[in-house]
C-alpha cells in the first residue's frame, strides 16, 4: 500500500555535535531515503554533511518534520523560515545555501501558467491565432 507523500520541511540532527541540516520536499520521507543513499554513496551535495556522516556514522543522525505544508508552491517560503529561525537562536546549519524566497510575482505568474495549462485544446489554438496575429500585424492587444 503506498502512502500519500507528505509535503514539508525536515531537519536532520547530528546528535553528537548538535548541528543541524534543514530541507524542504514535495514527499519528506522519500527525500529521507534519498539523503541516506547518497551519504551511502559518498555523493552528498552537502560536503560537511556528508562529513558528519562519514565521521559518526547513519547512528548519530535523526531526522524529523520540523512542519507539513498545505502547498507545494509555499515550501521555499517556510524553509526560509526555519532556516532563518535556527540561525537567530544561534545553532550550527550545515546547509550550504540560504535557502531563496519565492516572490509574490513569482507566485502570480506560476498562477497564471497554471490556468493557461487548463484551457482546453480550442482555446489555446484561439490565444495562439491572436498572438500570431498581433506580432504579424505588429498590434497591441484590446
Amino acid at each position: 500500500m503506498r502512502h500519500k507523500p507528505i509535503p514539508g520541511i525536515y531537519i536532520i540532527t547530528i546528535k553528537t555535535t548538535s548541528e543541524y541540516y534543514i530541507g524542504q520536499s514535495s514527499s519528506v520521507a522519500a527525500r529521507w531515503l534519498t539523503h541516506l543513499s547518497q551519504l551511502i554513496q559518498q555523493k552528498h551535495h552537502c560536503k560537511e554533511l556528508q562529513n558528519r556522516f562519514n565521521k559518526y556514522s547513519a547512528s548519530d543522525l535523526s531526522f524529523e518534520i520540523l512542519e507539513v505544508v498545505a502547498s507545494v508552491a509555499d515550501l521555499n517560503n517556510r524553509e526560509l523560515h526555519w532556516y532563518n529561525q535556527f540561525l537567530f537562536t544561534g545553532k550550527k546549519l550545515l546547509n550550504s545555501e540560504k535557502p531563496k524566497p519565492v516572490s509574490r510575482k513569482r507566485k502570480k505568474t506560476s498562477a497564471r501558467l497554471k490556468k493557461v495549462n487548463k484551457k482546453t485544446p480550442d482555446k489555446c489554438n484561439k490565444s495562439l491565432r491572436l498572438a500570431q496575429h498581433l506580432m504579424v500585424h505588429k498590434c497591441e492587444p484590446a
